[in-house]
């Protein structure tokens, strides 16, 4: 891997088309996978590897995701509280 690069080149590894868009785990950052070739066990992140140059580091596969994040102020007209939930006092 070198720093400033999106391409990730697999050795050992299992990539899979259904990696796309999942958050993958490389020396304690994480990024995005946006490209998947298995027949070469390529990947391409969505942000530059931000690490040291090295020639073999783990990895850790994470969470598929679905769509671009979005912040949810708090209070939301999204939660309804009751007394009958039992969460507020009367």
């Amino acid at each position: 891997m070198e720093k400033g690069s999106k391409l990730v080149i697999g050795s050992g590894t299992d990539f899979r088309a259904d990696d796309k868009n999942r958050e993958i785990l490389i020396a304690l950052k994480y990024y995005r996978i946006t490209e998947v070739n298995e027949a070469d066990q390529r990947i391409q992140l969505r942000e530059p590897y931000a690490g040291e140059d090295e020639d073999a580091t783990g990895y850790a596969i994470g969470v598929k995701f679905v769509g671009e994040p979005w912040v949810v102020q708090v209070p939301t007209s999204l939660v309804h509280l009751s007394s009958a939930s039992g969460l507020i006092a009367e």
